[in-house]
Formats: C-alpha cells, sequence, structure tokens
C-alpha cells in the first residue's frame, strides 16, 4: 500500500515539473514577443510607455539583452537635423562722391574763336553748352561736328538774333527756333531740343511764347551768373573773372544748377582758363547739358520748359 503511494507521488512530482517547464517556456515566448514590440516602437511610442510604467515583467533567458537594449534608436527620418542656409552678405558699395556743377554756355557761334575755346575746354576735360545762331552755323560745319565730336552740346539762340523780328509773335520766335534746330540736325545728326532766348527771356518770352515752345518739345534755359563778358572783353577780359568769382559767391549755396553765361569771343578765350581752374580749386565739375536730365533754369520759374 506504501509503494503505491509512493508511486502516485513520484508520478504527481513528475507531472508537476513538466507543467512547470511549460509555463516558464511560454512566459519566455510572451517575454520576447513584448521585446519585439518594444523594439518596433517609434520614440515617441517608447516614451509613451516608459511614462505610464508599460514595462513587461520578463522571466526569461532574454531579460538581461532586453534590459541592455530597451532604449530604442530613434527613427533617422525624424531627427535629420536641417543645417540653415548660409545668406548671402550684401556688399556695400562705399558711397559715391558727387561734386557740384557749373554748366559753362556760349552764346552767339559759331565764328572764328570757336576752334580755340575748343582747345581750352579739351586741355581742362571740360564740357560745355553752345547756343549758336543759325546762318553762323553752315559757315563753321567743321568746327560744329567737332563739337558735338567732343562731348559739348549743341543748343539753339535763333536766326536772326534781333529783338523786333524775333519778339514780334510767337510764330515768328518759332519759326526761328525750329530753323535753328533743323540746321544742327543736317550737319551734327542731333536733334536739339534746348534754346536760350537772345538777350534772355524777360520781359520777352511771355506766356504766349512760351506756350509754343512747350508744343515744340522744346526747353529754355537762362542764366544765373552772368560774366559780362561781352562788356568786358575787349577792354578789360580780368573783369570777366572778377565777375565770375562775385556771381559764384551770390548762387554756390543755392538750390539748382549753376549755369554761366559766356560768349564766343577773343577776350573771352583769354581768361576761360583760369575761370576753369578757379572753378577746378571750388570743387566743380563741368557738364554738358543733358536732355535726358533737364533742370529748369529760366527766368519765369516755368516748370514745364
Amino acid at each position: 500500500m506504501i509503494k503505491k503511494w509512493w508511486f502516485l507521488l513520484i508520478i504527481i512530482l513528475i507531472a508537476a515539473i513538466i507543467m512547470s517547464g511549460q509555463a516558464i517556456n511560454l512566459t519566455s515566448q510572451k517575454a520576447d514577443q513584448s521585446y519585439e514590440k518594444l523594439m518596433n516602437l517609434d520614440h515617441k511610442d517608447y516614451i509613451f510607455a516608459e511614462k505610464y510604467a508599460m514595462k513587461p515583467v520578463i522571466h526569461s533567458p532574454t531579460r538581461k539583452l532586453y534590459e541592455k537594449e530597451r532604449t530604442p534608436k530613434p527613427n533617422p527620418r525624424k531627427w535629420i537635423q536641417i543645417q540653415p542656409k548660409e545668406m548671402p552678405v550684401p556688399k556695400v558699395e562705399p558711397p559715391k562722391i558727387v561734386k557740384p556743377s557749373v554748366f559753362l554756355t556760349f552764346d552767339d557761334g559759331p565764328n572764328q574763336e570757336l576752334d580755340e575755346i575748343l582747345n581750352i575746354l579739351k586741355a581742362k576735360q571740360a564740357k560745355a553748352t553752345f547756343f549758336m545762331i543759325e546762318p553762323q552755323i553752315p559757315h563753321y560745319q567743321a568746327a560744329v561736328k567737332r563739337l558735338v565730336q567732343e562731348g559739348h552740346y549743341p543748343a539753339i539762340h535763333s536766326v536772326t538774333h534781333n529783338k523786333t523780328k524775333l519778339y514780334g509773335s510767337p510764330i515768328n520766335m518759332i519759326d526761328e527756333m525750329e530753323k535753328t534746330r533743323q540746321t544742327i540736325r543736317e550737319i551734327t545728326g542731333i536733334d536739339s531740343t534746348l534754346i536760350r532766348a537772345p538777350y534772355g527771356s524777360k520781359p520777352f518770352m511771355t506766356e504766349p511764347f512760351r506756350n509754343v515752345l512747350v508744343q515744340h518739345q522744346l526747353k529754355m534755359w537762362d542764366w544765373n551768373i552772368d560774366t559780362m563778358d561781352w562788356k568786358f572783353q575787349k577792354s578789360n577780359p580780368h573783369q570777366i573773372l572778377v565777375n565770375t568769382i562775385n556771381g559764384l559767391e551770390r548762387v554756390e549755396n543755392k538750390k539748382g544748377p549753376i549755369v554761366m553765361l559766356m560768349h564766343v569771343t577773343k577776350g573771352t578765350a583769354s581768361v576761360l582758363p583760369q575761370i576753369i581752374d578757379y572753378l577746378y580749386s571750388k570743387g566743380y565739375q563741368f557738364p554738358a547739358y543733358d536732355p535726358s536730365h533737364h533742370q529748369m533754369v529760366n527766368f519765369w520759374n516755368d516748370d514745364r520748359i
């Protein structure tokens, strides 16, 4: 009887051992599955599991491996560091120093003194504007062409230079200006658009006269420095330089361009180098008239012309 109980006890122990081994294998399989699931979580899900203590209790030979590699590797596609683009540094240009200008203008040419004045301007690297009388232009074609080639501007100064004829009516005035314009165009190829009224625009160029200029798309310049060379060019040419200095003192602090009135005469040519040197010493440059950047200089302050 005792042998039977011992035999039964041994069978029970053997069954218990077998069942215990199956339980251990099952637990190990579940632990491995839990590990694999955790390894497949992305970084955010793993943080969620860590936060809420979702850690499986593992009783298997893989526990140490799991503990060693428990932190999942972040997804490289989600953790790429984007390098900011380097913005190009703009180049800062130094400010351009713009020198003040004096416009040298000469009336009543062309004549035999024109070449000498052009020689002086070339030597001094200065540009000028020449208001020319129509009948004289064909007689000095070479000098007129030269002044254009050397960067000066050919402007209009009427046909007759006669107050009575020119200012008898707006039609008379515009006819003379247009005829001079045509002659300049034929000889130089330049369509000149700048006129100077003989003896100055006041009091002759009243509104009806100026309206006609606007209709013909012409501009008009007077002056703000009168060298009085027409008066002193024979008797006292040095006075032309003195008048230039005095005139500049009156206008150099005012707004607007500085326009000097001179004439194509021998006396003017004799002091022109001194005039230019003096103005250079004051920091001025000498451009020619530019029709694309017209500036108003007329006694009427009419900004249309």
